[in-house]
């Protein structure tokens, strides 16, 4: 029965060959505009998804008012993080971090020359100078090192597979240890391998390639100058906190305090009541182009105008196969009172 079937579809598709191109066309259009649509839709919607207690995580961004203007920024001054974690209550975590990238990277290889490795112009491998609560909060898997031993030390850093395999043609556990110069704006670090993470198998608003001890800015004078570690009225937006809040703890109350903290901590000079310090929720980091500086910035109203697109193609490009096969079933009327005569059943 099905052999028959088959052979009377296959001779009706080649006997009604452009009726059968147009059908296949429209619905693989149809099918395939939808399934890119989703499949956009479905990668903005999926950053930072994977972060596990995420409606407590949240940055930390500024806010301004000069005359009748606001203006957003997200980062904030370097010596905040700090303040919150020794002067307020209401954060298990606080995760100061500070993005920057290498220009130049040079690894040493013995009895020959330097390898040297330049960033391209419009691609930038971001570098993040934190500790290890930034693992508590945006958590990777780690091949060799852990959180804590990995970036307490000054001259530490971690990398991802992606950039060990890039420096050291090698992303096993094998690259711990070894040594690579990153050149970037106004310095230079000499490093040493102390930790090796996966590379992320989804989007987020926080995948860094590499990772440098806090401590090798902070036991530095030049450097702490240079991101600003004792200016609490100088807003910097490479350098950015995340924070998982207690349980009861309020966002915007939370906020507030942290104003209030960093008013104090300014001279009795300096104008007040023009900066705010928010609360952005994680969820909302991805979707707000007021603190985007750059950065890539999805539009929720858009995505939901594509989500709509892609269905009314699809239900266009079913409609109209479902229009055209009906139009050519008055040409099957000899074979179906064949298939009658012949004591076919209706589901024939």
């Amino acid at each position: 029965m099905f052999k028959s079937y088959l052979k009377i579809a296959i001779r009706n598709l080649s006997r009604n060959r452009l009726t059968t191109a147009l059908n296949v066309a429209g619905l693989s259009v149809g099918v395939a505009a939808c399934l890119v649509i989703y499949l956009i839709v479905q990668f903005e919607l999926n950053f930072d998804q994977n972060i596990p207690n995420a409606g407590q995580v949240y940055r930390l961004v500024s806010k301004f008012k000069f005359g009748d203007e606001f203006y957003h920024n997200p980062g904030l001054s370097a010596p905040i993080p700090g303040g919150v974690r020794s002067e307020l209550a209401g954060a298990k975590t606080v995760a100061a971090f500070h993005t920057s990238s290498f220009q130049v990277v040079e690894v040493p290889r013995p009895g020959a020359e330097p390898a040297r490795f330049r960033a391209p112009a419009d691609e930038h491998d971001w570098v993040a100078t934190t500790d290890g609560a930034f693992f508590d909060i945006i958590p990777r898997q780690w091949l060799a090192g852990s959180p804590k031993a990995s970036l307490s030390k000054p001259g530490q850093i971690v990398l991802t597979e992606r950039q060990a395999r890039l420096y050291f043609g090698d992303a096993s556990p094998a690259v711990v240890g070894r040594r690579l110069i990153g050149q970037q704006y106004r310095d230079t670090l000499s490093l040493t391998v102390s930790g090796l993470v996966k590379d992320l198998d989804a989007p987020s608003d926080f995948d860094f390639k590499s990772f440098i001890s806090l401590a090798t800015v902070s036991t530095s004078k030049k450097r702490r100058d240079n991101l600003g570690f004792t200016e609490w009225n100088n807003t910097n937006s490479s350098s950015q906190c995340l924070l998982k809040l207690a349980p009861g703890t309020n966002p915007k109350r939370f906020g507030e305090r942290i104003t209030q903290m960093v008013e104090s901590h300014l001279p009795a000079t300096e104008e007040k009541g023009n900066r705010w310090l928010l609360l952005q929720p994680l969820a909302d980091v991805h979707f707000n182009a007021d603190y985007g500086s750059g950065s890539h910035v999805a539009h929720r109203p858009t995505l939901l105008v594509l989500g709509l697109v892609g269905a009314f193609l699809l239900l266009l490009a079913c409609i109209n196969f479902i229009n055209m096969a009906t139009a050519q079933s008055t040409q099957r009327a000899k074979e179906i009172g064949v298939r009658k005569s012949l004591g076919s059943a209706r589901s024939s």
